[in-house]
């Protein structure tokens, strides 16, 4: 039996959705709790969502380059147990520097997700089948993340957020079991194959267009919910909101497994337009429905663009994929870092009106510029 016949996608996937959960619940419900409780202002926000991505700068590269020595599913498994870290120690926080604290354990927490289960994906599927692969490994995650925006809006507002954040550590604890039960392959005693510029200079471009897309979603992710709790939405209106965000990425995800697209440039471009119409809506109009679309097309647009983005750092550097995966991770969490604060501190200063408008012209302009796969 091959190692892809053998890997279970049901455990995976149902380990991934529980995880998920819980990663969805404190993603969207901490900044309403800092906002409710502690007056956070968007700087403060911003702060928050820069810590969430600290240690996903670095860790992502470097666990890539010692991935083929560890069993994976163990790596995997520690995004578990952090999350269910992060969910307590947000639980039981008195201050925003607890609050803060609990940013920097789901920091970690992400740093053992996404990029361990790509990089498993990676040595399980052969390369004609990864763009497949991803699309329903995006699914299951994706179908998690919806689950934990009704999850932390509904509970939030029935039984309060910090038992909620309680309840959440308890769901990710419950997916440890399913992780550690995959079957994959072990750790290699082989010598890794050397890497030099040249495997980097071929990643430049996809790297580059990585920063202003996931910038652009980390400061969407991090200002909006404190935004509508500002202007008077309550806790289960706030969880709601982002339910149609994360069925449309389900969406987007099956469809890429069944359609993988063919024209990169394409692609990239629509994503671009995707991300800046909607924030140049809600700059003029902004409202809750206007919010809902925006986080529909932001977060369908996003799928689409790690999905294909995936495939292109996989293909180009076929030879350490973990490596080029980490490095794709790494920048996602560069644009996380940089993202929020800079947007938090330009929503204080100009008004959160001119900083959508700000967003919109950053992913038009990335999605113009990803001309360069033209020649691809």
């Amino acid at each position: 039996m091959s190692i892809e016949e053998d890997f279970s996608f049901i455990r995976f996937g149902s380990g991934l959705a529980l995880v998920g959960l819980s990663i969805a619940a404190m993603m969207w419900m901490s900044q309403v709790l800092a906002t409710n409780e502690f007056n956070a202002s968007y700087t403060d926000l911003g702060i928050m969502g820069a810590l969430r991505s600290i240690l996903y700068i670095v860790l992502p590269f470097l666990i890539g380059y010692i991935l083929h020595k560890i069993n994976k599913k163990y790596a995997l498994t520690l995004s578990a147990v952090f999350m269910s870290l992060s969910s307590l120690t947000l639980a039981f926080s008195t201050d925003l520097l607890g609050v803060f604290l609990s940013q920097v354990i789901f920091s970690a927490a992400l740093v053992f997700y996404w990029p361990v289960a790509e990089a498993l994906l990676a040595d399980v599927f052969k390369p004609e089948e990864r763009l497949r692969a991803f699309g329903k490994y995006s699914a299951a995650w994706s179908l998690g993340f919806m689950l934990g925006a009704i999850f932390g809006g509904v509970v939030g507002q029935l039984i309060g957020l910090r038992s909620m954040f309680m309840l959440s550590a308890i769901i990710s604890a419950a997916a440890i079991p399913a992780l550690l039960g995959l079957k994959v392959r072990g750790y290699s005693n082989a010598k890794p194959k050397a890497i030099g510029m040249s495997f980097f200079t071929a990643l430049i471009p996809a790297y580059a267009l990585t920063l202003p897309f996931t910038s652009t979603l980390a400061s969407v992710l991090a200002i909006v919910p404190g935004y509508a709790a500002n202007i008077g939405f309550v806790e289960l209106e706030i969880g709601l909101m982002s339910v149609p965000m994360w069925f449309f990425r389900v969406v987007a995800s099956i469809y890429l497994a069944m359609r993988p697209p063919k024209n990169m440039f394409h692609v990239l471009l629509l994503v671009g337009f995707m991300m800046g119409g909607p924030l140049i809506l809600n700059a003029f109009i902004p409202s809750y429905p206007t919010m809902i679309l925006l986080l529909i097309l932001v977060g369908t647009s996003a799928s689409i663009f790690y999905a294909v983005i995936f495939y292109i750092v996989s293909a180009v550097a076929s030879e350490r994929p973990e490596v080029a995966i980490g490095g794709f991770e790494s920048m996602i969490g560069i644009g996380f870092f940089v993202g929020p604060p800079i947007s938090g501190a330009l929503a204080d200063m100009l008004g959160i009106s001119n900083l959508f408008l700000l967003l919109a012209a950053a992913s038009l302009a990335a999605g113009m510029a990803s001309s360069v796969f033209r020649q691809r």
